[in-house]
């Protein structure tokens, strides 16, 4: 090893001091002894000992020396940092004459003193004279050489080679020193102690200019001397971060989402939107984990935004991106349907109009202006449909338009303004099926659609439409305006050309064998309806409705007929009713017959279709066209060519009681006939019954018919009256002992005896009975029970209370059947009307005249537990007014139950709703503005309110029976997750009359607790936190204006596996030399459907070291924002592994 001058110089100043000892003994003299004093050697008396001279590396710590003294077994060395050794860092025994410190931690940079004895062989000698040395580890030249980053450099992330400098020697570790300010060593902003000379942070710093440096430390902790002080500058500013969507300048028609590109280190994304393009003012701030954001509610109409986006990533923070700009234009106008606009003939409208995509609820506006100013009437809606509150029988020109409010309550683009002529004396029928066809969605780009969606598309042409009532202050008014009514369809809307018409008494169409029509798909037809007197077209044409037919979407078929409707003794007044059924595998048609017999021995209707449903043209009963056939049918139907029948099913069409507020007994208005039999045709005249009158007034009802002028034997005549048509119901046996019985769905509930004696008769020889459910009760006099009764030369009038045969406002009929019999209480029936073979022949009554107060219900139809159609959204309640009855009003009321207990929703249709109001002049329907309860079972009915003018009161009718139909909402399609590596943005199609969406995201297929459960007004959501890996299952439901809720999706499923880290080094099987700095590519990942548009990047990585493979045990760990981490403890020899 080569000497430096200064070590030579050493030792020849040693050499000489041994030398001049050796003169000054005499020579001969007596050797040493023992208790001589050593001479001290190294380190030479205050020298200073430094890792850079060859004597001392690496720590400058000395190896003492001294002279041998003779004799000398053991010497004590001892080492003070005070001249006193008071304390002493060394004081040790040898028997050697150097020593070299076994611990080098005791000897921190300063001046040292050190002396030896001899220890043995006693006595013990005197110290030596005390030496100093200065221990200098800490140069100026043994410190530490920067390197990375260079001196002013800026970065973005630590990663290797940051930060990294040159060896000390000596040193046992080093700190790396992070501040904010020259000199600022004493307020850190970061520290770190690692045995590595590379460094690398696991957080970044605040963006902003940094101070730093190394202080090597030895194995005593004792600091070394810091490098030179650096500078870098922290910026975090990925300029890879940029908009996407909206673009700038965007005009989108909805709310946006807000999308962005993934950037390298973000923790997460503040996002910023506001009207202000300084954001100083109305600011919505959105921090996410995410690279989109749709905001839950919506954005209005017609304002300039502006957004940006900058990313945080620890104490990181980004410089904002430019600002975009785009302004939300939800522009779709509603185009009104019904009334078709500038038609001249309405009585009574029902509105209609096309769904707005977007749209929550509407705003309906009416005025006699075309400027809209003043509103005559006014309401908001939930469906497509609308009613008014307000009439105005005279002639006038109305105005309307429908605005579409979003489920934040923004309006929308008003529509077109339409108008329409209405007046109280229009004859002009009003169309109920099929509603007004509009192509869906065709008007609005493709991704804006709404799916699902109402489509208007019926599966068979059948129509529908209201009964015409005579105009309020004609003569008649409120009875049946038509004879008949003539029915167009055409492909042409000025019908140039019919492709298809019948004429029929009735207020349903279909066609037959005889008068086909197959409709052809995706073909628009246009349809009309006008009536008819005598045969010759009177009134005005309906408005002409567009419809389209699809017989592929009909029912499913059975292999054996199935009725649907009307159910089993359903009962309408003087209305002959639309016959349904299931359609049937392989049949080429249908035949359906209709009786008034069970065995079909007479048939009274018969038809052959191609479709399973059939109308009758001809009235079955209707007693302005004299038919006065009131009671019961039977009907059924086979398949074509060779079917089996159906099951024999009945219904009952009741004579319309002519409800009044009051009647006087004995006049000829209660002359209803509702029944007949060839007068002489008993073998004694005495005992002829040829007609049956009843009529109703508010307390009363008023049953009368013809007797012989002139009898010669006491006859009495029995009225049976069965109320609820049940099976099995009502009595068993005749209650005075006559030899009758009736045919089950008949069986009386009050039996009235009218006892003539000598050609007399009085109200104190009326006998009345009641059913008890077990035998007839205790016999009630007419006389005494308030009832009256009034005879005029052949014929006989009764007037009996409501409550004395069990009338309410839910029974609001009679099946009745009156029959002539001794007097004497014994025998069969002499006569019966209506006419009933069976009743002489064997007391079996099978033939009753029905009468009724009810109203007839036309839509929706009674699914009858056996239809599966469904609706999406409630449709609007169409019925037909009671013949000639005061009526001016209803309560239309929907339950939730059969027995009507539980109502769900009531309308008043109120008798004094308009200005001043007018009998016979109400709507025939009415449309809800909500979806009641949202999906259910919903059962229907109606009641009638009369309006008595002269006293200015109310009073409300019989219930009609009720229908059922299904409720069952639009659930959201195309559920889509947007990728499964990350946390996904969840989207669906639009939904019509969606006010928002609730979504729900569990690990849990039963939702028990989630992840996400949030309600949006928008169809896509993207969270803004993050999902750990796993398994996910997530549904979506639509909610409607009027808190209603439909149903949930199907679960949908997705396996969220984040991706991993590539690129690691060192590679697997690598030999180093001490911990290695461990390296991975940084993890930014974009879609497989846009490979340019990252849409994940990392924030931190785990690293993870083991020694076990499996990692059972873990070595060391870290979580790190850079992608570089070089382990600060070290590693003894071994395999590991990482990860």
């Amino acid at each position: 090893m080569k000497k430096t001058k200064s070590q030579s110089w050493m030792q020849l100043l040693i050499s000489g001091a041994l030398i001049f000892m050796v003169v000054l003994s005499p020579l001969g003299s007596t050797p040493v002894h023992a208790t001589d004093i050593p001479v001290l050697i190294s380190p030479i008396n205050e020298t200073t000992t430094t890792p850079d001279l060859e004597d001392f590396p690496p720590l400058a710590i000395p190896e003492f020396k001294w002279t041998e003294v003779e004799g000398a077994t053991s010497y004590r060395l001892q080492v003070s940092g005070d001249i006193g050794f008071t304390t002493t860092a060394v004081n040790i025994t040898t028997p050697n004459t150097s020593y070299t410190p076994t611990s080098s931690t005791i000897f921190p940079d300063g001046v040292w003193y050190w002396r030896v004895r001899v220890e043995a062989p006693a006595p013990i000698g005197e110290y030596s004279s005390v030496w100093s040395f200065s221990k200098l580890w800490a140069t100026e030249t043994n410190k530490p050489i920067l390197s990375e980053p260079a001196d002013s450099a800026t970065v973005e992330f630590y990663d290797s080679p940051l930060f990294s400098w040159g060896p000390v020697m000596g040193a046992a570790e080093y700190k790396l020193q992070i501040y904010s300010s020259p000199g600022g060593w004493a307020t850190l902003d970061y520290s770190a102690t690692t045995l590595a000379t590379t460094h690398q942070p696991n957080e970044k710093l605040a963006n902003g200019t940094y101070y730093w440096r190394v202080v090597p430390v030895d194995v005593g902790s004792h600091e070394g001397t810091p490098s030179e002080e650096w500078s870098f500058i922290s910026a975090y500013d990925p300029v890879e971060l940029a908009l996407i969507e909206p673009e700038n300048n965007a005009i989108p028609t909805f709310t946006p989402t807000f999308r962005w590109t993934a950037v390298r280190g973000a923790q997460y994304y503040r996002l910023q939107y506001s009207t202000d393009p300084s954001f100083s003012a109305s600011v919505t701030q959105v921090d996410t984990r995410n690279t989109s954001y749709t905001p839950i509610t919506t954005l209005p109409n017609d304002v300039n935004y502006y957004w940006r986006v900058r990313v945080h990533s620890g104490d990181s923070i980004s410089d904002w991106t430019p600002s975009w700009t785009f302004i939300k234009r939800w522009d779709f106008k509603p185009r009104l349907l019904t009334p078709t606009n500038n038609y001249q003939h309405q009585r009574f409208p029902v509105f209609s109009w096309t769904p707005v995509p977007g749209a929550s609820y509407y705003k309906v506006e009416i005025s006699l202006n075309a400027g809209f100013s003043p509103i005559y009437d006014s309401g908001n809606t939930a469906n497509t449909f609308f009613s008014p509150s307000k009439y105005n029988g005279t002639l006038n020109t109305y105005y309307w338009r429908v605005t579409p409010y979003d489920g934040s309550g923004k309006a929308g683009v008003p529509s077109n303004t339409s108008s329409y002529r209405s007046y109280n004396d229009s004859v002009a029928p009003s169309q109920v099926y099929p509603l007004f066809y509009y192509p869906p969605d065709t008007s609005y780009p493709p991704d804006t659609s709404l799916n699902p969606n109402e489509d208007r598309t019926v599966a068979l042409p059948v129509f529908i439409w209201n009964r015409v009532s005579i105009p309020s202050g004609s003569p008649e008014h409120g009875n049946i305006f038509a004879d008949a009514y003539r029915l167009q369809v055409s492909t042409d809307p000025t019908f140039a050309s019919i492709l298809w018409t019948v004429d029929t008494e009735n207020t349903t169409a279909t066609p037959t064998t005889g008068n086909p029509f197959t409709p052809l798909t995706e073909t628009d037809y246009f349809w009309r309806v006008r009536p008819l007197i005598g045969g010759s077209e009177v009134g005005e044409w309906s408005q002409i409705w567009k419809t389209r037919f699809d017989l592929s979407m009909g029912l499913p078929p059975e292999s054996d007929p199935i009725l649907i409707r009307p159910t089993n003794r359903f009962e309408f007044a003087e209305s002959s009713p639309l016959l349904e059924w299931f359609p049937i595998s392989g049949a080429t048609g249908y035949e359906v017959q209709i009786s008034d017999d069970d065995t079909f021995s007479t048939i009274i209707d018969s038809a052959s279709v191609s479709n399973p449903v059939y109308a009758p043209t001809n009235s079955l009963a209707q007693r302005s066209l004299g038919d006065v056939d009131f009671g019961i049918y039977y009907w059924r139907v086979r398949s074509l060519p060779d079917g089996v029948w159906s099951e024999t099913r009945r219904f009952q069409i009741a004579a319309q009681s002519q409800w009044q507020f009051s009647r006087t007994i004995g006049d000829l208005a209660n002359r209803l006939q509702i029944g007949s039999d060839p007068s002489g045709d008993p073998e004694n005249l005495d005992f002829d019954v040829s007609n049956l009158q009843v009529a109703q007034a508010s307390d009363s009802w008023y049953f009368g018919f013809a007797t012989p002028v002139s009898p010669t034997n006491n006859v009495t005549y029995a009225l049976y009256l069965d109320i609820d048509h049940e099976v099995g119901s009502g009595g068993t046996f005749d209650a005075k002992g006559y030899s009758i019985n009736t045919i089950s769905g008949y069986q009386p509930e009050y039996i009235v005896y009218v006892l003539q004696n000598a050609g007399t008769y009085s109200a104190d020889q009326v006998h009345l009975y009641r059913w008890t459910g077990v035998t007839w009760d205790t016999v009630s006099i007419l006389s005494a029970i308030g009832g009256e009764l009034v005879q005029e030369s052949g014929y006989v009038e009764l007037k009996i209370p409501n409550t004395a045969i069990g009338y309410q406002d839910s029974t609001g009929s009679y099946a009745v059947s009156l029959v002539s019999l001794e007097a004497n209480g014994v025998g069969l029936p002499k006569d019966s009307v209506p006419s009933d073979p069976s009743a002489t022949s064997d007391g079996i009554i099978s033939r009753f005249a029905n009468v009724m107060e009810r109203m007839n219900l036309v839509m929706p139809p009674n699914d009858a537990g056996v239809d599966p159609s469904t609706y999406p959204s409630v449709q609007p309640f169409f019925w037909d007014w009671p013949v000639l009855s005061p009526w001016s009003g209803a309560i239309i009321t929907a339950y939730l139950d059969p027995l009507f207990t539980t109502v769900v929703e009531s309308f008043n249709l109120s008798c004094s709703s308009y200005p001043t109001p007018i009998t016979n002049y109400a709507q025939t329907a009415h449309a809800w503005n909500d979806d009641f309860l949202g999906d259910n079972t919903y059962y229907w009915r109606v009641r009638p309110c009369y309006w008595n003018g002269s006293e200015r009161i109310n009073y409300y009718g019989a219930w009609s029976q009720g229908w059922r139909f299904e409720r069952e909402g639009f659930v959201p399609e195309t559920l889509s997750a947007s990728v499964a590596f990350a946390t996904p943005a969840f989207s669906w199609y639009m939904v019509e009359g969606a006010e928002s969406y609730d979504l729900q995201v569990d690990d849990d297929p039963s939702f028990g607790s989630t992840a996400i459960n949030i309600n949006t007004r928008q169809n896509s959501y993207t969270p803004q936190s993050t999902l750990a890996n796993g398994q996910y299952y997530w549904r979506v439901r639509v909610r409607r204006n009027g808190s209603v809720i439909n149903d949930w999706t199907i679960n949908q499923s997705f396996i969220l596996n984040l991706p991993t880290p590539d690129g690691l080094t060192p590679e697997s099987g690598s030999i180093v030399g001490r911990a290695p700095t461990l390296c991975w590519d940084p993890l930014v990942k974009a879609s497989d459907s846009a490979p340019d548009i990252p849409v994940l990047a990392a924030w931190k990585y785990r690293v993870q070291i083991s020694k076990d493979p499996n990692f059972s045990a873990i070595f060391d760990t870290v979580d790190t924002e850079q992608s570089c981490w070089t382990p600060k403890k070290g590693y003894d020899d071994g395999d590991y592994y990482w990860r």
